[in-house]
């Protein structure tokens, strides 16, 4: 479901590698719910709140579950 990579570079806080990777992946299927939900954490992480919450908000649209399936990774929202 979540791409190993861009996961990785999340879990180790490279904020701004992975955000620049989801940037990619978004930029070709730009409805991957775990994609914009990963992009939103890296954002929110690094302060720019407004980008976080669209990309939440359009993460849930399309999957209610991805926050929970997140956090079953050990990922919240900050």
């Amino acid at each position: 479901m979540i791409d190993s990579r861009l996961f990785v570079l999340l879990r180790l806080s490279r904020l701004d590698e992975a955000i620049a990777a989801y940037d990619v992946v978004l930029a070709k299927s730009p409805t991957l719910s775990a994609s914009l939900f990963g992009r939103a954490v890296a954002s929110a992480r690094k302060g720019d709140k407004v980008n976080a919450g669209d990309d939440r908000a359009a993460a849930i649209a399309v999957s209610p579950q991805v926050e929970k399936t997140f956090v079953g990774y050990g990922v919240t929202f900050p």
